[in-house]
């Protein structure tokens, strides 16, 4: 059986990403062959046939709150796993999915294209690099041709 973890937001069953991770999560258990885990914050409800490991962390501020949840989310998963799939912008991990496109290209469609003081988008684009040049994943997946080109 192979050991899957997904790192990941707290989910429901509805919203874009949500349905999304969902709707994998539920296709996987359904095959079967695989044991699943959600990495995610303590927001997360129970999953039938899901494993859910809780991750604490601070709520505020957003720069201190996504950095603690790379650094766990990479002790969390660093052994155990066959393969960890993130949705959300980590310091390790085997496939990234890449469902909001690019920060940079974010902030430049919103005009805040040069230097970055806001210590929140320092980080993300900080965590894009890793992701995207640096290799801190083996595969990226972008879920859409835009997303594709940003990258």
């Amino acid at each position: 059986m192979k050991r899957l973890g997904i790192i990941c937001r707290p989910f429901s069953f509805h919203g874009g990403v949500e349905t999304s991770t969902a709707g994998l999560v539920n296709a996987l258990v359904a095959h079967g062959g695989y044991d699943v885990d959600i990495v995610t914050t303590a927001g997360q409800f129970p999953v039938p046939g899901i494993g859910v490991r809780r991750l604490s962390v601070p709520a505020q501020p957003s720069a201190l709150r996504q950095i603690c949840f790379a650094l766990a989310a990479r002790r969390a998963t660093r052994t155990g796993y066959d393969i960890v799939q993130s949705h959300e912008r980590c310091l390790r991990q085997d496939v990234y999915r890449a469902g909001e496109g690019c920060h940079k290209a974010y902030l430049a469609s919103m005009g805040r294209g040069g230097l970055q003081v806001n210590p929140q988008h320092r980080l993300l684009l900080w965590l894009e690099k890793r992701i995207f040049t640096l290799r801190a994943a083996r595969h990226i997946v972008a879920i859409s041709t835009r997303g594709k080109t940003e990258i």
